[in-house]
Order: C-alpha cells, then structure tokens, then sequence
C-alpha cells in the first residue's frame, strides 16, 4: 500500500481529478457580494507543478454542483457575470483535461438580495448529457415560528438539446430531494423529503405542514424517460418511508450498502440501516436514548462488515453489528480522520509541556486487526484514499 505525504498550500482545499493529479482549490481576489471568487488550479505531484484551469473565466461556488458519476479528468464549476442591478447570470462549464476543452452547459439567473437567504440552487449532473435542477426556496409554517427552506421546484435540462422538462412527479416537487448517490453504474438511490431533527423541525412544524420521507432506488435513464414523458410518478423501488413521528438521516453508500438511521423521534430510539441492494435484505442494529444530530451513528464497511463508531469514556471503539460487540478501538486521545477501503488514518495530539510546543503524529491503520503500517510526525490536513493507487495525505 503505497502512501503519499504532500505538503498542502495554506488556504488549498484538494479533490481527486486524474492519476497523480489533484484539483486544489483556493479564494482568488475578485469579490461578488458575499462570494470571494475562486481559483482552480490542477496539481501534479510527481512534478510538484500547478497549472490553473481556464484563467480568463471568473470562478465563483454560488450552486450547489453534486457530480453522481465523476470521470476521471473531469470537473465542473461556474462563472458569474453581473448582468443588472442585483441581477446575475451564473454560467456551468465542464472541463475536460484529455482535450484540454472547456464546455458551456447551462446557464440562468439569480437575483443576489435574496440569493442564500431565501433561495438556494442544487445542481444534479445525472450523465453526460442531463442535468437536474432543483430549486429550494424559505417557507414559514402555520405558525409563522419558523422558516426554513421547505419549498422545492424541479426541472430537467438537457445539454445537447438545450431543452427544459419541468419535474411533473408530485413527489419530488413536494418533497424535495435531500440526497442521491450512485450504488451501481446504472442505479441510484435517492433520500426525498426533509429531516426532520435539522433544525430541531419537528417542534415547529405541525403533521399536516411535513411531507413523509422516502429512501429508493431508481435506474438512471429510466428516471430521464419518466421526465421527459412528463410522468406525474417516476418509477422508485421505495424500501423506506417514514411520517410524522419517524425521520430518516445520515445516507450514504459504501460497497453497494446503503447505510442510514431511522429515528423515532417521541421514543429517542434509532435503527441503524444498512440495506444490500443486491441481496436486497437489510441488517439493522436499535440504539436508544438518540435525541440529538451529533448522537446519530456513525457508520461504515470493513472488509464487507458493517460497524458503527461509538465514543466510549476511553475513545472511540468500533461495534461490529454481527458479533454484537466493540472489536476494536482507538483512545480519546486519537482523532479519526478518515475510514475508507479498511484502512483507518489517525491524528494523535503530542500536548505542549514545559520543553516541547503541542505537535501531532498521524498514524495509518489496516483495520479490523488495526494493523499500524504508518507512523509520522505531521499535521494532516485531507485525506485521501483510494482502494487501487494508495493513500494521499496533505499536511499543514
């Protein structure tokens, strides 16, 4: 297992792009409003050079962009231009490193008074050619105690057609999507409806103001097939729903698992969730007194088996749900960074005493046998692994 220790640029934050090569992004010096602008640069370890993408174009992270098939050597940003009073034009690109291209995909407006307060934009891009825009935008309940964004429009962009589909299913439209992500190559499972612990929602909003929450599995292109014949309900394998007394949080997929918790919001208990989708046949795992965000599990697959992550007076130890027992742990005095792939990357604390200044060593783990393969004295920054070509460690 190879393992890389690069020094990180002060303010950088990095993503995988291609093969020894690093997307690192930082603040420019342009402003917009509230946004400082943005400077993407492409980072080549092996060279230890940068060379930053598309320098005349204006950079800024206004829409929320959520790519759910990356390719490698590929990534997406945008560009803003002020058209008229508080009136801006926000311009998606995707470059393309192999060519060295930079396509213009979709554009629209946005008004900046009432931009990130009342207004929010998601960007899906489901494929190549399809994009999902979901707007979300302040709505009050009966009461007018609360505001929140509750209030969802959907509609379906295709690239080489330069075509708009409205989203007609009335699911998605009333509830809004919270989450997707990719389990297979062709299937994706999606989290619709809003939590209802962010926020503590529950106190404000009354049974009939929430929309009940649903976890499904959908096909890709059929999911674009159902859009664009205007279907009011696009085809979902539901295997999840929750109303007014449960909420669902906390999905996200590992090794074709998807995992999750249901909370039962007057009992504070939690079912932990991790569904195979191609056995489909889920094991469940009940914890109680949950009440709170930060006490939801903390989830995650080593080597096929599901463990959940809990704090313990000693540190943090992790619970294997088959064998129903903590087997293994790190002390209170380690920080875990990252879990991914088996393998566990640790920061450990040294405190400043009378003789030394407070530094810190970070340690690498092959997890379940907690096999130590690294020992360094850094300040780790991101953490990167990938099951294939290693471990990447950016340090301060």
């Amino acid at each position: 297992m190879e393992i890389r220790i690069i020094k990180s640029q002060k303010g950088s934050h990095y993503l995988p792009f291609s093969r020894e090569r690093f997307l690192c992004i930082s603040d420019g010096t342009k402003r917009l409003g509230e946004y400082l602008a943005k400077r993407l640069e492409l980072y080549d370890i092996a060279e230890n050079k940068k060379e930053e993408i598309v320098p005349n174009l204006i950079k800024y992270q206004i829409w929320d962009i959520r790519v759910l098939q990356p390719q490698e050597g590929c990534c997406y940003f945008t560009s803003c231009h002020v058209i008229e009073k508080n009136q801006i034009k926000v311009e998606l690109y995707r470059y393309q490193e192999t060519a060295k291209t930079v396509e213009f995909l979709y554009e629209d407006r946005e008004d900046m008074l009432i931009y990130a307060s009342q207004k929010k934009t998601v960007v899906f891009l489901l494929n190549e050619n399809y994009l999902l825009i979901q707007y979300m935008y302040i709505k009050s309940n009966e009461t007018e105690t609360y505001s929140g964004f509750l209030d969802f429009e959907l509609k379906l962009y295709s690239i080489k057609e330069k075509k708009t589909i409205p989203v007609t299913d009335v699911w998605l439209s009333q509830a809004g999507i919270e989450q997707m992500q990719m389990v297979t190559k062709n299937i994706c499972v999606i989290k619709t409806g809003v939590n209802l612990l962010e926020e503590e929602r529950y106190q404000f909003l009354a049974e009939r103001e929430v929309c009940p929450e649903r976890i499904g599995f959908f096909n890709i292109q059929q999911m674009i097939s159902d859009i664009l014949l205007r279907q009011k309900s696009i085809s979902m394998e539901v295997i999840e729903e929750t109303q007014w007394d449960k909420t669902l949080l906390g999905m996200h997929v590992e090794e074709e698992i998807v995992m999750y918790s249901k909370l039962f919001l007057q009992e504070e208990r939690e079912e932990v969730v991790f569904y195979h989708y191609k056995e489909k046949k889920a094991e469940i795992c009940e914890r109680t007194g949950i009440s709170r965000l930060d006490q939801i599990a903390d989830t995650c697959m080593i080597q096929s088996v599901p463990y959940i992550k809990r704090k313990t007076e000693e540190g943090i130890s992790f619970y294997n749900i088959r064998k129903h027992c903590g087997e293994f742990s790190f002390e209170k005095e380690q920080r875990i960074l990252r879990v991914k792939h088996g393998i566990a990357v640790v920061e450990e604390v040294q405190k400043k005493s009378w003789f030394k200044k407070e530094y810190c060593w970070c340690e690498v783990y092959l997890l379940p046998l907690k096999e130590r393969i690294l020992r360094e004295k850094a300040k780790v920054k991101e953490v990167m692994i990938f099951e294939q070509e290693g471990i990447y460690l950016f340090t301060e």
